[in-house]
C-alpha cells in the first residue's frame, strides 16, 4: 500500500504540473497595472523608505534595495503611484521623483549617503498560480529602458526573492535590456520584487518596465503557433535540407538531422510553412511533402538514404531545468511504417529517438536537464525512411520543472495535499 500511495503521489504531481488550468503567465505588471486603489490580488506597489523618513529621525543611510523590511507602500496620485501621493517631485528627499506608472516610471532621489532610492512593484503567489500550489517560477517578457541620453549613469534593475541574495541588471543612457530569470521553486506566501534604481546618479531617469511571471509552460506549438511571420517569440519553424538545395550543386546523399548546419527555416506558404512556400507537396526533391501546420504536418521526402524532418525549435529564454511535457503524436494513416519522433540540444545525442506506429499515437515526453538561457530544443519529425501516408498532428509544451528525483521527493507532500482537499 505504501508503494501504491507513492506511485499515485507521483502520479498525480506530474498530472498537476501538466494539466492545471491557467498554466503559464499568470501575473504581468503592465497587464496587472491599476492606476487606483484596488490593485490586482498579489500586487504591492512599494519603495525603500529610510528609517524615521520625514520624521526628526530619519537617518538617509538605512533602507536599501533589497531589504523588503524598509520597504514602505506608494501610495495613490490619481494616475500614478509615489510615496506621499502627491506629484510634486522635488519633495520629500529622498522620495522626490520616485514613482510607478501603468508603463513604468521613475527612480527616487540620491542622498548624501548615497543610498539609492527607487519604486518597487512586488507580487505575492496567490493560491492557483501554481500546479498544486508550489512550483518553478521564472521571470520572463521582462524589458527596462532608459530613454534619456543624459545623466550621469543608467538604471539599475534589482530582483530578489522574499529576503534573499539580488540580481542586478544595469541599463546604460538611452538604452534598453531584459531581466529574465528562473528564480527557483516557490509556494504560495513567496514574493517576488522587481525594483528600479538610479544607479547612485539620480538624472534624467525617467524608465519604461514591463515584466510576467509565469509557471511552468515555457512555450506551446498549437497555442504559439503562427501561419504568418512575425513567429511567436523563440520559435524557428526548420528542415534538415541538403546542400545546396535549390541549385545545380543539390546533393540529396547530406543534411544530414545530426548537423545543425543543414537545417534550413521552412517558408511562410499562407497558413502553412513549407520547404519552398508552396503548397505542392508532389514536389519531387527532398522538400516534397515538408509541411509544419497548426496542428501536425507532414515529413519530407527521403532521398539517397537521408531521411528529411519537419521541425519544430525552441530557444529558452532562462537558464533553468526544461522538460517536454503534455506530447503527443498521431499518425492517422495505417499505411506504412510509422513516423520517427527527435528531441535534442545535441543532434548527436537525442534525448527522444521513437518510431510512432503506423494508426498509432505516442508521446515524446521527456525531462531534458539543465539549459541556458539562448539553448535550442528541437521536436523533429521524420518518414522513418519510407516515405508515404505520413501526415501527423502534434502538440507538446516546453516547460520548467524540477529534475525526477526532485519529483520523487515533492510526491509525499502532493499525496497529502489531495488527502485535505474537500470531496466534490
Amino acid at each position: 500500500m505504501r508503494e501504491l500511495a507513492r506511485v499515485s503521489a507521483v502520479l498525480l504531481l506530474v498530472n498537476l504540473c501538466a494539466t492545471t488550468a491557467g498554466a503559464g503567465v499568470f501575473a504581468g505588471y503592465r497587464d496587472d497595472f491599476r492606476p487606483d486603489a484596488p490593485l490586482v490580488a498579489g500586487w504591492q506597489y512599494l519603495w525603500n523608505a529610510p528609517s524615521g523618513w520625514r520624521t526628526a529621525s530619519q537617518d538617509d543611510s538605512t533602507g536599501s534595495i533589497g531589504d523588503p523590511s524598509y520597504y514602505v507602500a506608494l501610495q495613490d496620485a490619481g494616475s500614478l503611484w509615489t510615496p506621499d501621493g502627491d506629484t510634486t517631485y522635488n519633495n520629500n528627499p529622498p522620495a522626490g521623483y520616485c514613482m510607478l506608472t501603468s508603463t513604468g516610471g521613475h527612480p527616487g532621489q540620491g542622498a548624501a549617503t548615497i543610498v539609492d532610492r527607487g519604486p518597487v512593484a512586488a507580487y505575492t503567489i496567490q493560491p492557483g498560480d501554481l500546479p498544486g500550489d508550489h512550483g518553478p517560477v521564472i521571470l520572463t517578457n521582462s524589458f527596462a529602458k532608459k530613454s534619456s541620453p543624459s545623466g550621469d549613469s543608467g538604471l539599475d534593475v534589482v530582483v530578489h526573492v522574499n529576503d534573499g541574495p539580488a540580481t542586478h541588471t544595469l541599463i546604460p543612457n538611452a538604452s534598453s535590456g531584459t531581466f529574465n530569470a528562473y528564480l527557483g521553486d516557490f509556494s504560495v506566501g513567496d514574493t517576488v520584487y522587481v525594483a528600479v534604481g538610479p544607479d547612485n546618479s539620480s538624472q534624467y531617469d525617467t524608465f519604461t518596465l514591463d515584466f510576467s511571471l509565469s509557471n511552468q509552460v515555457v512555450a506551446n506549438y498549437r497555442d504559439d503557433f503562427r501561419s504568418d511571420a512575425p513567429l511567436a517569440p523563440g520559435w524557428q519553424y526548420l528542415w534538415n535540407a541538403p546542400d545546396g538545395f535549390g541549385t545545380l550543386a543539390q546533393d540529396d546523399s547530406t543534411g544530414l538531422i545530426t548537423e545543425l548546419s543543414s537545417l534550413l527555416p521552412l517558408v511562410d506558404a499562407g497558413t502553412m510553412w513549407t520547404g519552398d512556400g508552396n503548397t505542392n507537396g508532389a514536389d519531387p526533391g527532398p522538400d516534397g511533402y515538408i509541411r509544419l501546420h497548426s496542428t501536425g504536418g507532414h515529413p519530407g521526402r527521403p532521398l539517397e538514404g537521408v531521411d528529411r524532418y519537419a521541425i519544430a525549435a525552441y530557444t529558452v529564454p532562462v537558464a533553468a531545468p526544461y522538460a517536454i511535457r503534455d506530447s503527443f503524436l498521431f499518425r492517422p494513416s495505417s499505411a506504412g511504417n510509422g513516423n520517427e519522433v527527435r528531441v535534442f540540444v545535441d543532434p548527436m545525442s537525442p534525448l527522444v529517438n521513437t518510431v510512432i506506429p503506423a494508426g498509432a499515437t505516442g508521446s515524446f515526453d521527456v525531462f531534458i536537464g539543465d539549459l541556458e538561457a539562448g539553448d535550442t530544443i528541437y521536436v523533429a519529425c521524420g518518414t522513418n525512411m519510407n516515405s508515404g501516408s505520413d501526415s501527423f498532428a502534434w502538440d507538446f509544451s516546453v516547460v520548467v520543472t524540477p529534475e525526477p528525483a526532485t519529483m520523487l521527493l515533492l510526491a509525499p507532500a502532493v499525496l497529502a495535499l489531495a488527502r485535505r482537499r474537500p470531496r466534490s
